[in-house]
């Protein structure tokens, strides 16, 4: 019919057109953009291939039957870490096929050629049907690794799938910062130099934490600030060194800060305390938690108060255990505030 009428025009029509786009030219028929057809989702579709010249049209019914498909291919970016994992959901293909056909054995196989040993840098975990690397894989020394995952399901059909795994540099830098001991830390961005030289010529990024004692901390994922948990407490008793790394990507690329974190010996600290107006007001040692952190590191030695700060006469402290008591009413209606020093010296 078009040989004997040229220089007509092709439109789709029918109950599945929407999944198509045809070349009003050629009527050649591609699939839109971004549209892929799974028979897992659909296994056939209809549609009508119109051509128009002169006021006359010509329709043919196309009905598209889908076979199920034994490969397929997957292109995913990492950036370079101690552990890079591939869920199944990135390989959709793959994903599909194992939903549809149920059990079955997962193994990594080499895809040959140039590519081969590839492979052996990766497991499929069934824990958390993943496919994660056996090593630590950096850019530098591999950019790109090829290999094929394969599914054997107990129905006896097998699938496929090419995995193209492409690295990205990361940028490193490291600090180490210190900081008495403590009930909590804080730390802004501008204190880690590395970091903020990057930020400000890249920002708009996100941050994030990991590593062995980022458990600990909290940070803002715009601003970059870090502040530790309300339940954590930093005193050398505990631990005296907490290592964490600051994550900041921006555009597809990394930014990582490794973090040290030393914890010093806090010759000073404050504290303060609500109390009731009483005839007898004590304060223990365990309400001075900085005090007594230094104690416990200084055994044996006195407690004295501060006889040149303001309100230090009207106490008295055990030079033994450091219990402090009011030597007399404390009224609210007299006064509503006492500020005085306590000093220990370690025996």
């Amino acid at each position: 019919y078009m040989s004997e009428n040229p220089d007509g025009e092709f439109s789709l029509s029918g109950a599945d057109e929407a999944f198509f786009d045809i070349n009003v030219s050629t009527g050649i028929v591609t699939t839109k953009d971004g549209q892929t057809l799974k028979k897992s989702d659909q296994e056939i579709y209809r549609f009508n291939v119109n051509y128009s010249q002169g006021g006359s049209t010509h329709t043919e019914q196309v009905t598209l039957s889908l076979t199920e498909a034994l490969q397929g291919a997957s292109t995913i970016t990492a950036h370079e870490a101690g552990e890079i994992t591939i869920s199944l959901s990135q390989l959709s293909s793959l994903n599909s096929f194992k939903n549809l056909h149920g059990a079955g054995n997962m193994t990594i196989v080499s895809a040959g050629g140039e590519n081969n040993g590839d492979e052996s840098f990766f497991k499929f975990d069934a824990a958390t049907s993943s496919v994660k690397s056996k090593q630590e894989l950096d850019y530098s020394s591999k950019s790109q690794y090829v290999f094929n995952v394969k599914f054997e399901a107990n129905d006896g059909k097998t699938f496929t799938e090419t995995v193209t795994l492409n690295l990205t540099d990361t940028l490193r830098a490291a600090s180490t910062l210190t900081s008495e001991e403590t009930e909590s830390v804080s730390i802004q961005m501008t204190e880690l130099k590395s970091l903020k030289d990057f930020y400000d010529r890249k920002s708009g990024g996100e941050f994030s934490l990991s590593g062995t004692d980022a458990g600990k901390f909290n940070i803002d994922p715009e601003t970059g600030a870090i502040a530790s948990k309300e339940e954590e407490t930093f005193y050398l008793k505990d631990k005296s060194s907490y290592n964490f790394n600051v994550n900041y990507e921006v555009g597809g690329e990394f930014f990582v800060e490794a973090i040290t974190l030393n914890i010093t010996e806090a010759l000073q600290g404050s504290a303060s305390l609500s109390a009731d107006e009483s005839a007898s007001v004590s304060i223990d040692l365990d309400q001075l938690s900085s005090l007594r952190s230094f104690r416990e590191n200084h055994p044996f030695g006195t407690y004295s108060l501060d006889t040149t700060t303001t309100d230090s006469n009207y106490f008295s402290i055990s030079q033994y255990n450091g219990q402090i008591i009011s030597k007399s009413d404390l009224d609210f209606s007299e006064k509503s505030s006492y500020s005085f020093n306590v000093k220990y010296r370690g025996g």
